[in-house]
């Protein structure tokens, strides 16, 4: 079994099992006496470090002690990931533009982008990246923020305030943290808007659309 293949199993397999305290010292022992084995030298601290916070990062994020919260209201952050397949010049938005949606966690509630709590320890495009990978499995360009909203949530009478960001994808994860409970589809912009369950969201991809089609608001 490879280095790589290695951690990412202790990741997968063990970390569920164990709580924080018990999966760090694990991975600080097998990381140091494996490059002692296979390479006669231990790493430093600071590259053991920087491998666990690697390899966790596949992980999903549980708990609400670090959630934002403005007053009230629980601070949401999430992304629409978006390709071209051409030139939005020569083939129009319709053609040029693919988003890419997720299924709800309950079945038949339709679709919607990936989203989450944004927490006290990271910056917002990092959340939102972050939610992205936990949500849709894909990586890419956070571009600046489309927009801020206040709304209600579907399951109860809360009120959230809720962040977008544009997310131009570079990869697709074969493996990511939610993929059995969730779906995801590239689709149009308009099928998006559509099949989208939140009014929010549906402004969100409005706001991304009309930036695309201008070309000095470009991210890319």
């Amino acid at each position: 079994m490879c280095y790589s293949c290695s951690l990412h199993y202790l990741n997968l397999n063990l970390k569920p099992q164990l709580n924080s305290t018990q999966f760090l010292i694990l991975f600080f022992c097998f990381n140091r006496y494996f490059c002692f084995f296979f390479f006669g030298s231990r790493p430093s601290l600071f590259f053991s470090i920087f491998c666990f916070s690697n390899m966790v990062a596949i992980v999903a994020r549980t708990g609400r002690q670090l959630q934002r919260y403005n007053g009230l209201q629980r601070v949401v952050v999430g992304c629409i990931p978006y390709r071209l397949k051409g030139s939005i010049k020569k083939s129009g938005i319709e053609d040029a533009l693919e988003v890419l949606v997720i299924s709800a966690q309950r079945k038949g509630k339709g679709v919607l982008f990936p989203k989450g709590g944004w927490e006290l320890d990271e910056e917002i495009e990092d959340a939102a990246q972050r939610e992205t990978i936990e949500e849709a499995g894909v990586t890419g360009k956070v571009g600046s923020e489309l927009g801020k909203w206040c709304f209600k949530s579907k399951g109860n009478d809360a009120y959230y305030e809720g962040h977008m960001f544009p997310l131009l994808v570079n990869e697709e994860l074969d493996q990511w943290p939610e993929k059995a409970i969730r779906q995801r589809q590239w689709m149009s912009a308009s099928k998006a808007k559509e099949s989208c369950q939140y009014a929010w969201m549906r402004e969100a991809l409005d706001l991304l659309v009309a930036r695309l089609e201008t070309p000095n608001k470009l991210d890319d």
